[in-house]
């Protein structure tokens, strides 16, 4: 059964491109979420941001982390390119108004850019189920997630 929110998700992907099969992977994907709340949550994400539905479903998004590849907060994790980046999702900070916690966070590229001023831009691929939450600041660019798979460097 499609919720009303995925159903909306979809119609707007649509109309922006009629033609694109990606979003309906997407939202077959998308229904592999434990959290039906997040489907509502993705849509400023989704809609309002610079995130590519990929080929195979996944969201394309970006992440800064510091030019030894490590990211910025640990400074431990590696986002080398072919990287598999995962946490235990029930680690990841599902309230949407908690906007600055804990989990793997990714964003647009408009957020990125406005956010970091130094170190990588990497280019993360994220499966639908992987969605924790996206945060209420910032017009809902970016997102955590419990795991991507950073996929290229974003030449600037």
């Amino acid at each position: 059964e499609i919720s009303r929110d995925l159903f909306d998700l979809i119609s707007v992907a649509l109309k922006k491109d009629p033609y694109n099969s990606n979003i309906l992977k997407f939202a077959e994907l998308m229904i592999q979420n434990p959290d039906k709340d997040v489907i509502r949550q993705l849509y400023p994400f989704l809609a309002h941001n610079d995130i590519t539905i990929c080929q195979n479903g996944y969201a394309l998004a970006y992440k800064s982390i510091q030019r030894d590849m490590k990211d910025h907060h640990t400074g431990k994790i590696d986002n080398s390119v072919g990287k598999y980046v995962t946490m235990k999702r029930e680690d990841v900070d599902s309230d949407p108004n908690r906007t600055c916690s804990h989990g793997l966070h990714v964003g647009s590229l408009k957020y990125i850019n406005h956010m970091y001023n130094s170190g990588v831009v990497v280019k993360c691929i994220v499966h639908p189920k992987d969605f924790v939450s996206i945060p209420t600041d910032y017009n809902g660019a970016k997102a955590r997630v419990c795991r991507y798979k950073v996929t290229g460097i974003h030449s600037k």
